[in-house]
């Protein structure tokens, strides 16, 4: 009985927090600062929007990046990358590209044309009349 009420309890809680304000206000004010990784991190736990969960694993990659911590960086990228393309259509810039650039401009490697088209397009998508485009700005520029 009590394995039942906790199940419950959880559906209850995924079910509130699947794209709510909290979590949007929450991924909005979360720093790329490495310290804040294991709390930013616990947000995976639940089900959460596609886009949410973009954005999150996003954070959590940029932060392996600063810390160089390749295995980390790589799960990251790895989820984003089982993410249906259509849900990355409300984002500026396609942040699974943008973190894939970053590495490989880190390693010196030869950045891919993908990446580059990406950040060409960058301008023309910054005059969308999305509202996205105004919270995901400040992130893009960290």
């Amino acid at each position: 009985m009590g394995s039942l009420f906790k199940n419950a309890e959880i559906l209850q809680i995924n079910q509130a927090l699947y794209d709510c304000p909290f979590i949007e206000y929450v991924l909005n004010y979360t720093c790329f600062q490495p310290e804040n990784e294991a709390n930013v991190a616990k947000l995976l736990d639940f089900e959460l929007s596609d886009q949410h969960e973009i954005i999150l694993r996003s954070k959590i990659a940029f932060i392996a990046l600063l810390k160089w911590d390749k295995e980390a960086f790589f799960d990251q990228l790895e989820a984003l990358s089982y993410k249906r393309p259509e849900a990355y259509a409300c984002f500026i810039a396609n942040p699974l590209i943008i973190l894939s650039y970053l590495y490989q401009s880190f390693r010196g490697e030869r950045i891919e044309q993908s990446a580059a088209r990406e950040l060409n397009e960058l301008p023309h998508r910054m005059q969308s009349e999305n509202p996205l485009v105004t919270n995901q700005l400040f992130d893009f520029l960290i």
